[in-house]
Order: structure tokens, then C-alpha cells, then sequence
């Protein structure tokens, strides 16, 4: 990885250790990159951007992929912070951030068909979420939630969803907060 990159991944550790924006660990980002990277995915939309951590790991993998990454952050000081870790690192032409709430971008939607979603933000609404992008995520697409591990109780409503669904496969990982990967049949 580059120096620079790293350099800018390791300020943003140190925000958030003293700050709590929270953003993913590094074990995370790392898992999301590779993820990423074997399933050559080009088209990525993250929901709840923070600091802009993860979509810097994702967005190392898209551009080698020669995609792009479309994240979201409503907070005015969480996404000025991601804008200016995204200049930093010089991925800001394959990241675009939406200042806007979830909801409003997802019913605006109109990048085409998505291959990959990463869940991070509010998690009372991560059923919501999911119900708005599914239609959005091609056949053969995957979902991340984030978090699923770590706020069971918030999340449950979602996780009674996915394991519902007949058009998806899902499996629960036990790494850092908990992530669901989820399969679009």
C-alpha cells in the first residue's frame, strides 16, 4: 500500500480512537479490500460513510477494478472530514459522497445496478436499508452489514429479514463488531 494512503488510514485510527466516530477496524477495511478485490466488483454503494475509512479500503479495490464507490454521510462534519481523507489520498476520483440521507440518495438511484453494499450507519433502519437496495444489487451482488454482532438487539428486526428471505444466502461473521454477508441469488 502506499505510504501516503497508509499514512492517512493511520490518522484517521487515531480520530477515531480519541474521538469514536465509528468507523470500521483495520481487520475490516483489510477484509472488505480483498473481499472486493476476488470478486472484481466495480460498482460499490456504502451506506454511512463517517470518516470515510472503509471507503477508502473499498475504493483501493475499486479503482483497480476500474470502478466506483458511491458512499453516503449526513453528518456535516463526519463527511467534510471523509472529503478531505478522500483529497489526501487522491481516490476522490472514484469515490463520490453524498451529503444526504440514505433514503433520499437510494430513491434517486440512478448509477444502474449496484454489485456491492456496505451497511454501516443507523442501526435501527438496517432492515429498511435493506429492503431500499436489494432491488438495486444485481443477481449474484453482495450486502456487508456492519455491526450485526456488536448491536444485536437493534439489528435484529434486519437479521429476521435476511434469514427469511428466500432470494438470498447469508452467513453471519464472527469478525470484529459481527458482519452478515448476504448473496443475491
Amino acid at each position: 500500500m502506499d505510504k501516503k494512503i497508509d499514512d492517512v488510514l493511520k490518522k484517521i485510527e487515531k480520530l477515531e480512537k480519541s474521538q469514536g466516530f465509528g468507523s470500521v477496524p483495520r481487520s475490516t477495511g483489510q477484509f472488505l479490500h480483498m473481499l472486493l478485490l476476488a470478486t472484481k466488483t466495480k460498482q460499490v454503494l456504502e451506506l454511512g460513510c463517517s470518516l470515510g475509512y472503509s471507503a477508502i479500503w473499498m475504493a483501493l479495490a475499486v479503482k483497480e477494478n476500474r470502478g466506483h464507490i458511491y458512499t453516503t454521510e449526513i453528518d456535516k462534519q463526519r463527511a467534510h472530514l471523509a472529503k478531505e481523507h478522500f483529497s489526501e489520498t487522491k481516490l476522490n476520483d472514484v469515490i463520490t459522497l453524498y451529503e444526504k440521507d440514505i433514503f433520499e440518495v437510494l430513491a434517486n438511484w440512478n448509477h444502474g445496478e449496484i454489485d456491492f453494499v456496505f451497511i454501516d450507519a443507523k442501526k435501527e433502519d438496517y432492515k429498511k436499508y435493506y429492503e431500499a437496495v436489494l432491488p438495486l444489487l444485481k443477481k449474484g451482488g453482495l450486502i456487508v452489514a456492519d455491526d450485526v454482532g456488536k448491536f444485536k438487539e437493534q439489528v435484529k428486526p434486519f437479521l429476521e429479514k435476511v434469514n427469511k428471505d428466500l432470494c438470498v444466502v447469508s452467513q453471519f461473521l464472527d469478525v470484529d463488531d459481527g458482519l452478515m454477508l448476504i448473496y443475491k441469488k
